[in-house]
C-alpha cells in the first residue's frame, strides 16, 4: 500500500494528471480495465480525461440512496440519537442499562449501544437494529433513570422496528460487495434487482405511515440511479461471464442477447488474432480439437460454448 499527499485543488485536470502518473509510475497503464470510484464529479471526470472507463463505486451510490431516503425520518432519528448520545455520555446511565439487560435477558448479555455517524455507511440502520434488541431494558433503565431523556413512544418503536426492516437488505448487500478477496463487479446488477424485490415485498408489509414515506423514498432512488443498470456494457459482460448468473443475470432478453454477441464477437477476433500468430503445427492441432465444429465460422462455434 503506497500513500502520498495531495496538496493541490482537486480540480478534475489535477485529478487525471495525478492517476496518469501512478498509472506510469506502476507500469499498469495496460492492464487497467476500468477505474472505480465515488460519484464527485470531479474525480469521475478525471477518470474519463485520463482514458480510463469510469465505474461508479455500488455501495457508496447504495449509501446515497439511504442517506436521502432517512431525510424522511430526521424527527424519529433526533429522538433516537438523543437516547443513544444520553447512554454513551453517561456512565451511570450505561451501567445501569447494562445490568438490566443482564437481569431481563440473561441468556443475550449486555449491548451496547450504537451510535449514528455521517461518513460511516449503515450505521442509521445498525442505530436503530441496536435499540430495538434492548428495547426493554432501555425503557426499564429509562424510568429507573426518572426519564433523563424523552422515551420513545408505542408508534415511535412501531416506526423504528419497520425502518430498521427497510434498512437490513441495504446492510447486507454493501457487506456482500465490500469483500476484498473476490470479484463483486459481476453482482452488481444482480444485487441491485435483488434490492428493488426486497424493497417491494417490504414495502407491502408496512404498516406505519413513516416507514412506508421512507421505503418509497429507497424505492424511488433504486430507480434512479439503478434502473437502467443493465446496459452499463462493463457491468453486463461481466453478469453476462460470471457462471453463477449468465442468462440470469438479465431481466430484458434483448439485453442479455446483445452481450451475448458482443462477448462473443470480442473472443472470436482475440482468437483469430492469436491464431494467426502460431505456428502451422498448432494451428492444425487446433483444427483437429474441433473437427465436429470444423466447416462452421469460429464466431459461431464460441456461441454456442458460451451458450452452455
Amino acid at each position: 500500500m503506497f500513500a502520498r499527499m495531495f496538496s493541490v485543488r482537486h480540480t478534475s485536470e489535477n485529478l487525471k494528471n495525478e492517476l496518469l502518473r501512478v498509472v506510469n509510475d506502476w507500469e499498469i497503464a495496460d492492464k487497467i480495465v476500468a477505474v472505480v470510484t465515488d460519484n464527485a464529479a470531479n474525480i469521475q471526470a478525471a477518470v474519463k480525461q485520463a482514458g480510463f472507463k469510469h465505474v461508479s463505486c455500488f455501495a457508496h451510490t447504495l449509501n446515497l440512496v439511504v442517506q436521502s431516503a432517512i431525510q424522511s425520518i430526521d424527527t424519529l432519528k433526533t429522538k433516537v440519537k438523543h437516547i443513544v448520545e444520553y447512554f454513551r455520555r453517561s456512565t451511570v446511565a450505561a451501567e445501569k442499562l447494562a445490568s438490566l439487560q443482564l437481569q431481563m435477558r440473561e441468556d443475550k448479555g449486555a449491548l451496547k449501544l450504537k451510535n449514528d455517524v455521517v461518513t460511516r455507511r449503515n450505521s442509521t440502520y445498525h442505530m436503530c437494529s441496536r435499540l430495538c434488541d434492548v428495547q426493554e431494558p432501555l425503557e426499564a433503565a429509562i424510568a429507573v433513570l426518572h426519564n433523563p431523556v424523552t422515551p420513545l413512544s408505542a408508534d415511535d418503536w412501531v416506526a423504528l422496528k419497520e425502518v430498521t426492516s427497510a434498512l437490513k437488505p441495504f446492510d447486507a448487500v454493501t457487506t456482500e460487495v465490500s469483500a476484498e478477496k473476490s470479484v463483486t463487479v459481476s453482482k452488481v446488477i444482480m444485487l441491485s434487482r435483488g434490492l428493488m424485490s426486497a424493497c417491494r415485498k417490504t414495502e407491502a408489509q408496512l404498516t406505519n405511515e413513516l416507514a412506508k414515506v421512507m421505503m418509497a423514498k429507497l424505492i424511488e432512488g433504486l430507480r434512479a440511479r439503478f434502473g437502467l443498470v443493465e446496459t452499463n456494457p462493463l457491468l453486463a459482460r461481466a453478469t453476462f461471464l460470471d457462471p453463477r448468473f449468465k442468462r440470469k443475470g438479465f431481466a430484458s432478453d434483448n439485453i442479455y442477447s446483445q452481450v451475448l454477441s458482443d462477448v462473443t464477437g470480442i473472443v472470436a477476433r482475440k482468437m483469430s488474432s492469436d491464431t494467426a500468430e502460431t505456428s502451422e503445427h498448432q494451428r492444425s492441432a487446433a483444427a483437429a480439437a474441433t473437427t465436429a465444429t470444423a466447416g462452421e465460422p469460429l464466431e459461431f462455434r464460441l456461441h454456442c460454448v458460451i451458450l452452455v
